[in-house]
């Protein structure tokens, strides 16, 4: 009879086991499903046919070391005054002084800058005047950071999935897309550059228009760090370039200060006042026009 019990016990307990299993996979059968109706940029460039090979490296962008930190740097990156700092900062890298920070604000607020960026590690004292670059990979420049703080603006201010120095396979026109977001269903791409227009030419502009016939996004913005004008020189490049595509019909309209709509779905923007008003410029004259595909 004891023997019997035992039976009985095994088997109610391989029952039991049985369930359980049985319903951890209606579980992840479940999760699998909703995860595949979640926008992501890899799913949005699968649909049109592409593989991305690599995406969201943090190998040069510059950060603070405590994960803890990322909010209050991202509403530094915000400032402008900021990010021209950090360019010149990683200019001289291996040691600087506050001197050398001044170009483009006061030196009471690149002594506050350089003090936040201490208590980051991101940057060390090496000397009772002088500082370098802290950072556990090389930082050759601002680039990939501001690929980095472009695609956070876009997850954390507006929703969008978006992922950074994007590589996409056989593509013949260049498989790497600094910024690739997922708005309301549609691939927005955003080409960001950190230099002045002044060090941009026509061959940087026409590989981004070669980039737009290749991947074919829905929405396009060329994004240039500066509060420089972009009507004297980008925007004449890029005009020039769409003219070579069809069917884009390259009439700029101005939607504000350093906001421009280049042609249906594409956007050439600077930061002033601020990167976030401009993309939402773009983004809500994007969705108020007709569905459309660059």
């Amino acid at each position: 009879m004891r023997v019997e019990n035992g039976e009985d016990r095994d088997l109610t307990g391989d029952r039991i086991s049985t369930e359980i299993l049985s319903r951890l996979q209606a579980l992840e059968d479940r999760l699998r499903n909703l995860e595949s109706q979640v926008p992501s940029v890899s799913r949005a460039l699968l649909h049109r046919g592409f593989r991305v090979t690599s995406e969201n490296s943090l190998e040069h962008v510059l950060l603070p070391a405590d994960p803890d930190d990322l909010p209050d740097y991202l509403r530094l990156l915000k400032r402008y005054s900021f990010r021209l700092l950090l360019r010149d900062l990683i200019v001289h890298q291996r040691a600087f002084t506050l001197d050398q920070l001044v170009h483009y604000c006061s030196m009471p607020k690149a002594r506050r800058y350089v003090a936040v960026l201490q208590r980051m590690r991101i940057v060390e004292q090496i000397s009772s005047d002088s500082w370098a670059l802290l950072s556990p990979t090389p930082i050759f420049s601002f680039g990939a950071t501001l690929e980095w703080f472009v695609a956070q603006v876009l997850i954390h201010d507006f929703g969008v999935p978006a992922s950074w120095n994007v590589s996409v396979s056989h593509l013949a026109n260049g498989g790497d897309f600094d910024v690739l977001g997922v708005l309301d269903g549609r691939l927005l791409y955003v080409e960001t550059k950190a230099s002045p227009p002044r060090n941009l030419h026509i061959d940087v502009v026409q590989g981004f228009v070669q980039r737009l016939r290749t991947l074919r996004p829905d929405m396009a913005i060329f994004l240039v760090d500066t509060h420089l004008r972009l009507e004297d020189k980008i925007n004449k490049m890029l005009r020039a370039a769409l003219r070579t595509v069809q069917p884009f019909q390259a009439t700029t309209v101005r939607l504000a200060r350093g906001v421009f709509r280049l042609a249906p779905g594409v956007y050439a923007i600077n930061s002033k006042p601020e990167i976030k008003k401009n993309l939402a410029l773009c983004i809500r004259d994007f969705l108020a026009g007709p569905a459309r595909s660059i």
